[in-house]
């Protein structure tokens, strides 16, 4: 009784001393691309939205083992985008030919609260592998407009030539799902120093639309980030 008493206390102690919490920052760049479908599929699908962000925050992993161990994360995380489109309209009426082309704008910023949940897989020393489930909560959504319209107008010979623009912006949240469900994957390279170097793809499971279903049309639109970051290890136990 006694030698399997002692045996358990060696086991705890070991894993006990084979545990390790490291707490660090990081900060980087967002890269954002967003997959709309639409069901059943148009003609002409729309392009993907795609912007650039970025990311601050903090992290902590603690280790199990010399290999595996969990790391949550808080971040605070944009995503921009931007999307551009050319319209051209021609009418010809009594002899006298308009053209008249749009050039539009349209660009935004998605603010969230993101919280990886990652279980860790340590290759060795330095090489470590990231992988699992991220709540990401809609902080504001801001958005703006600028379209510039030129109108040439042929008349006899002639043609006159006029320019109007238009712009507009908001900031609401409206329509678009508070929170997001992502999937997360990533790898981090540390050197011993604690400085180290992260990629990372956030896939949306939950769309960011609210409505999906619009009469007989259904449109999605899901998340897909792309992170680049470089952090600091500060606190190594």
């Amino acid at each position: 009784m006694k030698k399997t008493i002692l045996a358990l206390t060696t086991v705890l102690v070991g894993g006990s001393a084979m545990a390790q919490l490291n707490v660090g920052a990081k900060a980087g760049l967002n890269y954002s691309i967003y997959g709309t479908k639409i069901d059943p599929e148009p003609d002409e699908a729309p392009d993907a939205a795609t912007g650039i962000g970025f990311h601050l925050g903090g992290y902590m992993e603690y280790m199990f083992s010399d290999n595996i161990g969990i790391r949550p994360e808080l971040l605070f995380s944009t995503r921009g985008t931007k999307e551009t489109e050319t319209t051209t309209t021609t009418t010809d009426i009594f002899g006298i030919t308009t053209v008249s082309e749009t050039e539009s704008e349209n660009t935004g910023t998605l603010s969230y609260l993101e919280i990886p949940i990652l279980l860790t897989y340590k290759a060795n020393d330095n090489l470590s592998f990231q992988a699992g489930p991220g709540l990401g909560f809609l902080m504001s959504s801001k958005t703006k407009f600028d379209a510039t319209t030129t109108t040439r107008t042929t008349s006899g010979g002639n043609t006159t030539t006029t320019t109007s623009s238009v712009s507009g912006d908001s900031d609401s949240k409206e329509g678009l799902r508070g929170m997001e469900l992502g999937a997360v994957v990533g790898v981090t390279y540390e050197l011993e120093s604690g400085l180290n170097f992260g990629l990372r793809y956030w896939r949306g499971l939950s769309t960011l639309n609210e409505e999906t279903d619009f009469g007989p049309v259904s449109v999605k639109t899901n998340a897909n980030v792309l992170q680049v970051s470089v952090g600091y290890t500060f606190i190594k136990d």
